[in-house]
Formats: C-alpha cells, structure tokens, sequence
C-alpha cells in the first residue's frame, strides 16, 4: 500500500510480539483483531500494537489479517487461557469484520469453539509442529507458484489502471471496504454478540475483561450511502454490547476530529491505516481506558 516491502519477525507463536511476551505468567493486556490489529502496512515502530506498548509494554498481540470475529475467537481461545491477561482489547473494523464473519460462520470446527464451552486443541502447546505445518504449506504454495499474482491478474490491474486509481483516489470503496447493504449485515449481529459473550463468560473465570473497541472505516469520513450504512453497523453492533455487558470504545469521533482524516490517517481509500491513523488509534484507546479507570 505504501510502495515499500515491509518486513519484521514473528514470535515463537506466529503472532508480531517481541517472543519475550510469552514468558510471562500472566498479561496485563492482549489486544485481538484482524490486520488493522497485527499494523498491516506500515513498519513495526508505528503498529498499533507498538503505539499502546508505550503504556503496556508487556503487551501481547494476537491479531492476524484475513479473519473475522469467529476465527479471532478460536485464537483467542487458544493463546488468551494460558496466559490470562486482565485486559482484552477486541478490535472491530468497521463492517468489514461482518463480511468476514459471514464468510467463515458455517465452518463446522469454529463453530466447536462457538458452542463447545471445553473445546480447544491445544495450540499453545504446539508451536514446533504449527511451524513443521506452515512451512510444508508455504513451501507447497511456492512449488505450485499459486503463491505469486497470476499474470492475468496483474493484466487486468493494469488494463482497469488500478495502481493509478488509487494513487488519486478513485478507488472509494477497496478491497477492505466492502460495505454490504445494512439489511444484509445486521442478521449477522447477534452471532458477534454470541461471540463476545463466549469470551467474556471465558475470561471471567480468572478475573478477565473484554472490552469492544470500534475502528471506523473510511466510509464514515465521507458522505453518501457508505456513510450511513457503516454507521448503522456500528450502532447495532455498540448496542449488542450494551445488551451482554461488555464495555465498549467508539473511535470514530476520535478520528473525525482530524482536520483532513481521509487524507491524514488513511494511504488511500479502502487501504489500511497510515501510520498517523494507527498512532491515533492507539491515543484514544489509551484515553478512554484512562477516562474508565484503567491503571
């Protein structure tokens, strides 16, 4: 998104954490998302994680991009239990996550973690065989050369001059942005609420708290249909939580704030957030944990 090949090491788990950060026994705060979680596109200094480790520096982040809330339940699961962190932060972008979750919400082994109180496969335990798995699958992807853009898909990229659209702009919806019609998201709701009330009934039983923070989208900077219906998401999702008393953080008046946002906190329409909108991110979750008692 930014023109640059990004790098940095994972932890012994996978996840983009100093490894040090599993040698605790207990964590003061995990933080649980998608990519905007893991800080896609821009350099380890500037994630989000980063930025709120300048106030949590023992912080573990399980975030990992292309996922929805269901999958991020079954991380969580898995990683959140051995360690038992005081303080989730679930990170929710606007309505790309319902996107997500319709599309992995039939899957028979999520749906175990969903409704199977006990169920786990033990994860934590296994990093040396995840990482066999992984590498046999990469390797698998690089032979096939499935893991590479086909050219007929960077022929098309360059016929509908894509690269150009977005540099100025053109692009207001993007790939991360995929705003559905409000009637088709809001049936999806209640399956974010049974998913948040897992965790939080999980997390209870060392003392635990999740608490829903709010990502707003790009859509919700401009006018038009994107704006009111991302909105309408949100309120419905804010209010589910109000409903199972799990507290909950709204950034987007954190964010429209900004003079400019669409130009200061995103690379382009439907990209992720640039580094000023991770660093504001971070700022008003801190503030409203402060303002909430939070040491």
């Amino acid at each position: 998104e930014t023109g640059t090949y990004l790098t940095f090491t994972n932890d012994r788990h996978g996840f983009r954490n100093p490894t040090a950060v599993w040698d605790q026994d207990s964590v003061e705060l995990m933080i649980n998302g998608d990519s905007f979680t893991h800080g896609s596109c821009v350099p380890q200094e500037f994630s989000l994680a980063d930025q709120l480790r300048k106030k949590y520096p023992e912080l573990v982040n399980i975030g990992i991009g292309h996922r929805g809330p269901l999958l991020e339940l079954a991380t969580w699961l898995e990683y959140a239990p051995p360690m038992k962190p005081k303080l989730t932060l679930w990170f929710i972008y606007g309505s790309n996550d319902l996107v997500n979750l319709a599309s992995w919400r039939h899957n028979p082994l999520l749906q175990r973690y969903l409704k199977s109180k006990g169920f786990n496969q033990g994860l934590f335990q296994k990093p040396d065989v995840i990482e066999d798995s992984m590498s046999i699958y990469v390797e698998g992807l690089l032979n096939s050369g499935k893991a590479y853009p086909s050219s007929a898909s960077l022929f098309f990229d360059f016929i509908l001059l894509r690269p150009l659209r977005d540099k100025f702009r053109l692009n207001l919806t993007g790939i991360l942005d995929r705003p559905e019609s409000l009637e088709e998201m809001l049936p999806v709701i209640p399956e974010i609420q049974d998913i948040f009330l897992r965790a939080k009934e999980k997390a209870a039983t060392w003392n635990g708290e999740i608490v829903f923070v709010y990502l707003p989208s790009i859509h919700q900077m401009l006018s038009g249909t994107g704006k009111s219906q991302e909105e309408g998401v949100r309120d419905a999702m804010l209010e589910s939580m109000v409903q199972i008393g799990v507290r909950h953080i709204d950034l987007t008046k954190v964010f429209a704030s900004d003079p400019n946002p669409e130009d200061n906190l995103w690379h382009f329409p439907g990209s992720h957030y640039s580094e000023k909108g991770y660093a504001l991110a971070a700022e008003g979750t801190l503030r409203a944990l402060q303002a909430a008692g939070a040491q």
